[in-house]
């Protein structure tokens, strides 16, 4: 009887240590301030759909960007020469930036992009949505107003799985 409630509290224990290592066990705000590693080269392809007044154009923009992590700060130059800095919390991550880099002949007073996505640990993927704010004035005066939205997926080069 004393080995067979042995063997049970032995089984307890190793269960209880591997469900623990797992992180079921953990406090919400332990597995939220934990953060990925998503440091390293992406390739990355993203779709626009940006609105000035009436006018609406579409476009796909891809290359490859470098993220650079420390800690759970992220920061990197996009396909288009914009900086973007941000987080990950968990699997979550945000960033932003300005939203055009080509303004010649505009004094801009809005220019903003921030971008929320995941990233996927198996497949080494990280998908974001985002919203653009452009606002100023051409040098004719005229009124410059721009919204936009975007999506990307960003994919992990060099085949690194692991």
């Amino acid at each position: 009887m004393k080995k067979m409630i042995f063997c049970a509290s032995a089984a307890l224990v190793l269960a209880t240590v591997g469900i623990s290592q797992a992180g079921i066990f953990d406090s919400p705000s332990e597995t939220s301030s934990k953060c990925e590693n998503v440091s390293g080269s992406w390739d990355v392809r993203e779709d626009v759909k940006v609105t000035c007044g009436r006018d609406t154009k579409r476009g796909s923009t891809s290359g490859t960007i470098i993220l650079e992590q420390t800690g759970c700060s992220i920061r990197f130059t996009d396909q288009n020469n914009a900086q973007r800095s941000g987080t990950v919390t968990g699997k979550n991550i945000t960033y932003e930036g300005i939203a055009s880099t080509d303004n010649r002949g505009i004094t801009l007073t809005a220019n903003k992009a921030t971008y929320n996505g995941v990233y996927d640990s198996f497949f080494k993927t990280i998908k974001t949505r985002g919203t653009t704010r452009i606002e100023g004035k051409t040098s004719d005066g005229d009124p410059i107003d721009c919204t936009g939205t975007t999506e990307a997926k960003m994919s992990k080069k060099n085949g690194s799985w692991w």
